[in-house]
């Protein structure tokens, strides 16, 4: 299956190298050289999966993903990590983040392949096989379960797209979106 990917890169050769070796495996790719552009890029298009990078000037990849977990559109976007660091501290901070692969550069076309298909595998579109609506009920991609206590502490990487009824809940509470 060919998958919307979004490449979140500051450097722009590594950009354009990410970019041509998902291209070759017949994905869709759009880059974002840096933060700012990849959060003009969400609210346009959420991809299928990012590739983003963790050391960039200003607003580091880990603060990244942070936001794309707690913003409801992007929370159950699948994120590839990627970075020059092999740090086992700085993966540890990456899966606590939200961070669903992670991968050292310059990555192969073989590990970039697996990433993609592993990330794809554990967090499926809505409509692939895994995740079946119950009769009565629709799918709905980024969707979060009503706040609880823990709301505060955003979803958790194990979270499943939430099914929601048909019927509309009587009352809706607006959460104020974080800018940072």
């Amino acid at each position: 299956m060919l998958y919307n990917v979004l490449i979140v890169e500051d450097d722009r050769q590594t950009a354009d190298s990410l970019a041509a070796q998902v291209g070759v495996l017949g994905h869709t790719v759009a880059i974002a050289y840096g933060p700012r552009m990849a959060i003009q890029h969400l609210n346009q298009v959420i991809p299928d999966v990012i590739f983003l990078d963790v050391n960039m000037p200003g607003v580091n990849g880990l603060e990244v993903l942070r936001f794309l977990r707690r913003d409801p559109m992007t929370a159950k976007v699948p994120v590839v990590i990627i970075s020059a660091e092999e740090v086992d501290s700085i993966r540890q901070q990456a899966f606590e983040a939200g961070a669903n692969h992670y991968l050292v550069k310059p990555p192969t076309l073989e590990d970039i392949e697996s990433a993609i298909k592993d990330v794809m595998t554990k967090c499926p579109p809505p409509g692939l096989p895994g995740i079946q609506p119950v009769a009565g009920q629709e799918v709905t991609p980024g969707a979060q379960a009503e706040a609880g206590p823990d709301a505060e502490s955003g979803p958790k990487p194990e979270d499943k797209p939430t099914v929601k009824p048909d019927a509309k809940p009587k009352s809706k509470s607006k959460a104020k979106r974080s800018t940072g």
